[in-house]
C-alpha cells in the first residue's frame, strides 16, 4: 500500500512540474531546500518593484545627461543630442539585447544583471523620448496600454476567468519560438543577397508591419497569462524563494514584449 502511494505521488510531481519549464527548473530547490523559505507573492512582487525602480534609475539617468550643456551636437532644428547621452543609447541599446540573452541562459546572475537590463531599458526610451519628441505621446500611450493589459491579466486570472492547461502551455511556448525564429530569420535575410529585398518588404510594408505587431502583441500577452500561471503554481506549491528572482525577472521581462509590440503598432498606424 505504501509503494503504491509513493509511485502515485511521484507519478503527480512529474505531471505537475512537467507541465511547467520554470516549474521542473526548480524541481530540485523543493527537495534540497524543504525546510528554507518558501517563494511568496510579497518576494515576487518586491523583486519585480525593484526591476521597476531600476527602469526609473535609467531614465532618470537620461534626463540627467540629457540636461547637461556638454559638446551639443543638432542633427536637426528640433534634434540634438550631447555626447554623454549618444554614447548612453548606443550602449543602453547593446546591453539591452545582450544582457537579456545573458538572463536566459545564466539565471543565477539575474539579481545583478536584470537589474543592468532594466537600467539600459529605462535609459534607451527615455533616450529616444528626449531625442525624438514625436516618440514621446507614443511611448506614454504605450505604457499606460501594457499596464492595461497587465491589470486585466491578473484581474481575470484571479476571478478565475483564466486557466491555463498543459497542452495550451506548450502551444505558448511553441507560438513564441515560431516569432523568434521568423524575427531572426528576418533579420539575416537583410545580410543575404537573394534575401534581402523579401526583408526589406516585409520590414517595410505597412499592412504586414501591423500584423505582426498584433501578432507579437497577443504571442506576448499569451506570455504574460503564463508567467501569472507560474507565479500561482511556484507560491502554491511552496517551491523554494531562490525562483523569485528568475519569476519577476520573466514577469518584468513579459511586459517589456508587450510595451514594445504596442509601440510598434502604435508607431505604424502613426505613420500611416
Amino acid at each position: 500500500m505504501a509503494s503504491t502511494r509513493l509511485n502515485n505521488t511521484t507519478k503527480e510531481e512529474k505531471t505537475f512540474f512537467g507541465s511547467n519549464p520554470v516549474l521542473r527548473n526548480a524541481k530540485k530547490s523543493v527537495y534540497q531546500d524543504s525546510d528554507t523559505e518558501s517563494a511568496s507573492y510579497k518576494g515576487i512582487a518586491l523583486k519585480c518593484l525593484i526591476f521597476l525602480i531600476m527602469m526609473i534609475i535609467g531614465v532618470a539617468l537620461a534626463m540627467f545627461l540629457h540636461n547637461l550643456n556638454y559638446s551639443t551636437i543638432y542633427i536637426d532644428d528640433d534634434i540634438y543630442a550631447n555626447t554623454a547621452e549618444i554614447i548612453g543609447g548606443l550602449a543602453s541599446s547593446v546591453l539591452v539585447l545582450a544582457l537579456s540573452i545573458v538572463c536566459i541562459f545564466l539565471k543565477k546572475t539575474i539579481p545583478f544583471f536584470g537589474s543592468l537590463y532594466c537600467i539600459s531599458f529605462g535609459f534607451l526610451y527615455a533616450f529616444m523620448a528626449n531625442i525624438f519628441k514625436e516618440y514621446r505621446e507614443p511611448i506614454l500611450l504605450a505604457i499606460i496600454v501594457t499596464l492595461s493589459i497587465f491589470a486585466a491579466v491578473v484581474f481575470a486570472y484571479m476571478s478565475g476567468k483564466i486557466r491555463l492547461s498543459s497542452k495550451f502551455k506548450q502551444g505558448i511556448t511553441i507560438a513564441i519560438s515560431a516569432l523568434v525564429i521568423s524575427s531572426v530569420v528576418i533579420a539575416i535575410g537583410f545580410f543575404i543577397p537573394g534575401l534581402r529585398e523579401i526583408s526589406v518588404f516585409i520590414s517595410t510594408n505597412p499592412a504586414l508591419c501591423i500584423a505582426f505587431s498584433i501578432i507579437g502583441i497577443i504571442i506576448a500577452t499569451l506570455s504574460l497569462v503564463k508567467d501569472v500561471d507560474t507565479i500561482h503554481e511556484i507560491v502554491e506549491s511552496r517551491i523554494s524563494a531562490k525562483v523569485e528572482w528568475k519569476i519577476a525577472f520573466s514577469l518584468i521581462f513579459s511586459l517589456v514584449w508587450i510595451f514594445e509590440e504596442v509601440l510598434r503598432l502604435i508607431l505604424a498606424f502613426k505613420d500611416n
